[in-house]
């Protein structure tokens, strides 16, 4: 049985003794008989360790532990929040149903005809999810019933995707992570639209003509998802991918360990079969191992066994593959690679990277095999020098060297040292326009005895220029200039349409004859 408090003063209060203390405050109370209902109206706040409602009225049922708010529900749950007409909420479950509610959960607007708060979960009956914030969201998932574990996932069966108004189709079931994501740049807020969500695609290119298609990956649980492609070229036919992943899953027996794998299989009706196969295993942070093998026609075309540490100051990796190249196998038996982290010189103005490898190659095209030892030094500006108020200068330098040693050899062709160097100028002289400009210079001494591990010298100019005439447009061209053939050997242009919540992309690369059409959610 719960104890009753009465506070003194302007106002009244009732506390419950449940698990966690819960507090009325209103501007009056009623009691019936026996003391174990109150209606309380104007003002009436209920206060918890883990919630706190607002509301007109409240009728507490004292026996049961169940309190009704109605009128202007507002309540709050950690950082979630939301409004409804009416709301139940059962004390000893810690449960909260709710009617005609729109909350905000981990940053995604959400809304059913009724709603079931749990501790670890909150359910939507006809339900829909968002993280537009328009009056009509730019897209929403809708289902009869959907299901948020906050912090950590949107998880619904049968959901129909909108865009606006309009629906575009049914999706077996989707999972969608909420909780904050690492994609290498920092910890950003995980989008309410991943690669769950499916995926439709419109290109064109030389060789296959238009193509559509389609890309769904199908979450079976936390854990393993089927990928499902399916694409048609006008002048390549059909073609499909079925793909399976596992992981990654953390062992129980080695705290710290996990493990993943991936498998696919890709069918055409102008393609080779090809089925690629791989798994990884993390033993420790910044220790993994891990195996592929690729299959085309029936024959392998890559195999591989790796292994990667990365320490403070350090990564290193060990490789022994087989690759199927153009003109035959390339063998890698094995391969031993050193990269440091990058330190200043120079006071701190100078970045520079190191590493070096050594291994054992063959080329079964050339019957060549030997030993390679290589070295690469690199150096660039810790930040671009600003030499006017809308000009910076940057750039990079490297150096490498690579020394062959093996049966047939060239006595003249066993040693390779380049120099590669780029000058990068930046050019903003306003909001509407951003331009660079630069030029790459590749110069090698001697050659390498592998096809595979040749140097192409290069001598070329290269540009960018993106033009926003306004908030919804934008427009870039990059393109690259050769001096040696004097001729543009490369242009691409990109035109975006900018949206509250997406951005529509079209892409034409004139050196590949080949256009894409996209969209890329940015909310």
């Amino acid at each position: 049985m719960p104890v009753i408090l009465i506070s003194q003063g302007l106002s009244s209060g009732v506390a419950l003794a449940a698990e966690a203390p819960v507090v009325i405050d209103a501007d009056t109370f009623e009691y019936s008989a026996d003391g174990m209902t109150v209606s309380a109206t104007g003002n009436v706040k209920v206060t918890s360790s883990d919630i706190e409602i607002t509301s007109d009225r409240l009728e507490a049922d004292l026996e049961r532990e169940v309190l009704v708010a109605s009128g202007n529900v507002i309540f709050r749950r950690g950082d979630d929040s939301g409004r409804c007409n009416a709301l139940t909420y059962y004390l000893r479950a810690g449960r909260i149903e709710i009617e005609s509610a729109a909350l905000i959960v981990d940053g995604v607007r959400a809304g059913g005809r009724s709603i079931v708060a749990e501790r670890d979960r909150i359910r939507f009956n006809d339900g829909t999810a968002t993280r537009c914030d328009l009056a009509v969201p730019c897209y929403s998932v809708r289902a009869r019933r959907l299901v948020i574990y906050p912090g950590k996932k949107l998880e619904v069966r049968w959901v129909v995707l909108w865009l606006g108004k309009l629906p575009i189709g049914p999706v077996p079931k989707l999972v969608l992570p909420l909780k904050p994501v690492d994609r290498g740049d920092g910890v950003l807020p995980q989008v309410a639209w991943d690669e769950s969500m499916p995926h439709v695609r419109l290109s064109y290119d030389r060789q296959k003509g238009f193509v559509v298609g389609a890309t769904y990956r199908y979450p079976i649980d936390d854990y393993n998802k089927i990928l499902v492609d399916a694409s048609y070229a006008t002048r390549a036919g059909w073609a499909s991918e079925l793909g399976y992943s596992f992981g990654p899953r953390q062992e129980g027996t080695r705290p710290g360990m996990t493990w993943q794998a991936d498998g696919h299989v890709l069918v055409g009706a102008k393609e080779a079969t090809q089925v690629k196969a791989g798994a990884t295993m993390t033993m420790s942070p910044g220790r993994r191992l891990g195996a592929s093998l690729d299959w085309e026609e029936g024959l392998p075309t890559a195999m591989s066994l790796w292994a990667q540490s990365q320490a403070p100051g350090y990564r290193l990796d060990v490789a022994i593959e087989r690759k199927r190249g153009d003109t035959g196998y390339i063998d890698s038996i094995p391969s031993v690679c050193v990269e440091s982290d990058s330190f200043h010189i120079l006071g701190g103005g100078v970045v520079v990277t190191a590493s070096g490898d050594i291994g054992r190659f063959r080329e079964s095209s050339t019957g060549v095999s030997a030993s390679r030892i290589g070295v690469i030094l690199q150096a660039s500006p810790a930040k671009p020098l600003q030499i006017a108020p809308f000009l910076k200068l940057g750039g990079s330098v490297k150096l490498g060297g690579r020394i062959y040693g093996g049966s047939g050899l060239d006595e003249e062709r066993d040693a390779l040292g380049f120099v590669d160097g780029a000058v990068d100028l930046e050019i903003d002289p306003g909001r509407a326009v951003d331009a660079r400009l630069g030029y790459h210079l590749v110069r090698n001494h001697g050659g390498s005895p592998f096809s595979f591990d040749s140097v192409s010298e290069t001598d070329e100019l290269w540009g960018q220029v993106v033009v926003s005439p306004g908030h919804d447009w934008t427009v870039e061209w990059a393109g690259r200039y050769s001096l040696r053939e004097s001729s543009l050997v490369d242009s691409n242009w990109t035109v975006t349409r900018h949206f509250h919540c997406y951005d529509v992309i079209a892409t034409w690369k004139e050196k590949e004859d080949e256009f894409n059409l996209g969209i890329r959610f940015t909310r």
